[in-house]
């Protein structure tokens, strides 16, 4: 339903847009800054040509990318959009890394407010009565400035068991000021997400406010962002490394923000200056890191900010793990939002970024309006159709193994999951019902009633959502088919986590049941065995 509306309006503007060219007319939005939603052209209207567009489109396909929406803003008005199935507009999902970008307007904001005296303050001055582990004088001289600039010279927890540890640690911003110094402050670019949140927990120190009430106050709400998620590390400050979940739109928002220099509807909300030096490059080739380097120095990337990356193909962008992207484009008056699925960081991850620079920039082709082209607006929306809802794969007609095993209970072995037991409910043709137990409070289980499409279209739930700040996250979607008489698969998206689908196979045996947890872009999976229970 959501897809279709989407496309709807899509259709509405751009027939309209045929009719009366002049309609719409290409402008610089000088004055112009969204109120509950954005507003919408043709590509055509806004110097684009759709050709490229559509060419993007056929690639993603394609090539099979895990790509989950896409939205383009040139001139103040959104030319595409589009949400493959099962996402849509109102759907919040994971940012990753696009989440250091954000915690980076919060810095400048509280320089601005005085919170934070200067770039140049000293990390380790701010917490006097902190017993802090490895403290010699390279430990004493790291700056706000570095930890923006992922130049600490901390040694890196970003990858293998270091980030198990930091992760596990009962205090994580404590486990990370207490390990030893890799390298001389400001002299070794290394990525850092745990130097990112630090920042997290000295905003929160500096301001005496709570993280969300700091970002609400100051930041989201005066651009209208109401809709979003963030996750908390162990202390309860934000997890600015990569936490965030917000919708594409909302990203746009941000985006916006950043292309209008920090200011919102005469509200200079971030101040101009911080914006300038955020997006211009502090990281000298020579001080990153070997791990780092193919990341920084090759691809579409060609420096770094104060969290902020800078395109090889202009303006800059914000990038988060799994191809999660917010592309700021001033001298094109140009924000695209990407969020996807890819395997976490595979080739497959910067592919928002490519594309942009193959296709989205090259349909840029006049700052004014060009002629509508109804051959391109009707392959156009069929391209976002069949982006927004591509062929589903239907699994046999129910098989008798359906009906016996439904309102059967498999009790499970234990697990990583605490997945304790599982009852299906095959009544139906078009969809059927899982019911899940979990450990819940005291002696006392959780059972979860999530409904499972069998017509090849998902269906959403909040199936976890029993504490009060979860019933936004805790949205997911998931489909089923039988693919022969014992063997049922379901897909599963969780938006708000790391936005991957993982594939569940239950292999029913007689009074056995086993199961298999994947990621579909294989990463991992795990066996989950059980048997039926009372």
């Amino acid at each position: 339903m959501k897809s279709t509306v989407i496309i709807s309006s899509v259709l509405v503007v751009l027939v309209a847009l045929i009719i009366s060219p002049c309609a719409l007319l290409a402008q610089t939005a000088t004055d112009y800054y969204p109120g509950a939603t954005w507003r919408v052209s043709s590509p055509e209207a806004q110097g684009m040509d759709s050709e490229f567009l559509i060419k993007m489109l056929n690639d993603i396909a394609f090539e099979k990318l895990e790509i989950h929406s896409i939205v383009i803003i040139r001139h103040g008005y959104v030319v595409m959009e589009a949400y493959a199935a099962p996402f849509g507009r109102d759907d919040i999902h994971i940012v990753k890394s696009c989440s250091k970008s954000v915690v980076s307007a919060l810095v400048g904001i509280a320089l601005r407010e005085g919170y934070i005296k200067s770039l140049d303050q000293k990390v380790v001055e701010l917490f006097p009565n902190q017993k802090i582990m490895n403290l010699d004088d390279s430990k004493r001289m790291i700056t706000i400035r570095d930890l923006l600039t992922m130049s600490s010279g901390i040694t890196q927890q970003d990858e293998g068991p270091n980030l198990n540890k930091y992760l596990n640690s009962p205090n994580c911003n404590q486990y990370y000021l207490d390990q030893p110094m890799l390298a001389q402050p400001g002299k070794l670019y290394a990525y850092d997400s745990a130097g990112v949140n630090l920042l997290m927990m000295i905003l929160h120190k500096t301001s005496g406010m709570s993280n969300s009430d700091f970002a609400d106050k100051f930041l989201f709400k005066p651009i209208g962002i109401t809709n979003y998620y963030w996750q908390k590390v162990a202390q309860g400050d934000y997890q600015g490394g990569y936490g965030l979940a917000m919708t594409s739109t909302e990203m746009a928002r941000f985006g916006y923000l950043y292309l209008k220099n920090g200011k919102w509807n005469g509200n200079q909300v971030v101040p101009a200056k911080w914006v300038k030096a955020s997006v211009s490059n502090h990281v000298d080739n020579m001080m990153i890191s070997p791990i780092d380097n193919a990341e920084v120095t090759k691809g579409p990337d060609r420096g770094y900010g104060f969290l902020w990356w800078v395109n090889s193909f202009g303006g800059f962008s914000a990038h988060g793990n799994r191809g999660q992207y917010i592309i700021v484009m001033p001298e094109r008056d140009m924000i695209v939002v990407f969020t996807s699925g890819a395997k976490e960081n595979s080739a497959h991850t910067v592919k928002p970024l490519l594309l942009t620079e193959k296709y989205i920039n090259k349909a840029v082709v006049s700052n004014n309006s060009i002629p509508e082209n109804p051959v391109k607006t009707a392959a156009l929306v069929s391209s976002i159709g069949a982006f927004e809802n591509p062929q589903a794969i239907m699994g046999i007609a129910l098989p008798e193994r359906a009906g016996a095993v439904s309102g059967k209970k498999y009790v499970l072995e234990p697990n990583p999951w605490k997945w304790k037991s599982v009852k299906f409910d095959f009544k139906g043709n078009n969809e059927c019902v899982a019911e899940e137990e979990y450990p819940g409070f005291l002696f006392f289980n959780y059972r979860a009633k999530i409904p499972i499409g069998l017509d090849g279209k998902y269906r959403e739930s909040r199936p976890y959502s029993s504490s009060p700040d979860t019933t936004i996250y805790h949205k997911e979607f998931r489909r089923g088919r039988w693919i022969d008489k014992n063997t049922f698969i379901v897909e599963r998206y969780q938006p708000w986590t790391d936005g991957s689908k993982i594939q569940l196979t239950f292999q029913f045996d007689s009074d056995r049941l086993k199961i298999t947890a994947a990621s579909t872009v294989g990463e991992w999976s795990l066996v989950i065995n059980g048997r039926l229970g009372k």
